[in-house]
């Protein structure tokens, strides 16, 4: 019998919740470890990009409102153009049915 009162919840009960579910005989999160180059506009661009910061920008929230000229002016000075390596790590939960 199959779960399907899935009632949202935060990402780190989301193994626990594939768990339960009972739709998956093996459950397992792993890490995957990745490397890329980037300067500030990358990590402008990538903030903007982001979750909560995408939705306050469709809700209608300007640049000026957030404050990211200062944040640019701040990260521009700070990383400058050249790029350098930037460590990522990605959670990735697995179901085997």
């Amino acid at each position: 019998m199959y779960r399907t009162d899935y009632s949202g919840g935060l990402k780190a009960e989301h193994l626990d919740r594939m768990k339960a579910s009972e739709c998956f005989r093996f459950t397992k999160e792993v890490v995957l470890h990745h490397v890329e180059e980037g300067n500030a506009e990358r990590l402008i661009t990538l903030t903007r990009s982001q979750g909560n910061v995408a939705t306050l920008f469709k809700k209608g929230l300007s640049e000026r409102d957030l404050g990211m000229e200062k944040f640019r002016e701040i990260t521009n000075e700070t990383l400058g153009g050249s790029a350098n390596p930037w460590y990522f790590s990605t959670r990735v939960r697995l179901g085997i049915v």
